[in-house]
């Protein structure tokens, strides 16, 4: 009876845990790249608090198996990562010369010349 609640309890934090190392290396990648383009906003800072607390919001969710709110809430973590690298990235592409990025990169290769 109760051996049971806690081994699927614990696997499920185990899966959940999972989880956010996964969600956490897409997301590290959006805040590199938009720290070092210099974009960074009240929007990317926005989805940035949206991510975490959709990460911190998901391990009850998935614990306590919240369907579909533990999609939903999935979702917005990764919908706000994303957002942020398509602002960077839509930056990157639109204004390269005004970008930090562009002065990044020129230091580190004359650096290295």
């Amino acid at each position: 009876g109760s051996e049971m609640c806690i081994e699927t309890g614990t696997a499920r934090l185990f899966r959940a845990f999972n989880n956010h190392f996964e969600s956490l290396i897409l997301f590290t990648i959006a805040i590199v790249v938009i720290t070092l383009s210099g974009k960074s906003s009240e929007a990317s800072q926005m989805a940035a608090y949206i991510y975490l607390a959709a990460r911190i919001a998901y391990v009850p969710a998935y614990f306590f198996g919240l369907n579909p709110w533990r999609s939903v809430i999935w979702f917005a973590g990764f919908g706000a990562t994303v957002f942020i690298l398509v602002i960077s990235i839509y930056d990157i592409l639109l204004a390269p010369n005004t970008l930090g990025f562009g002065e990044t990169a020129q230091f580190i290769s004359n650096r290295w010349a």
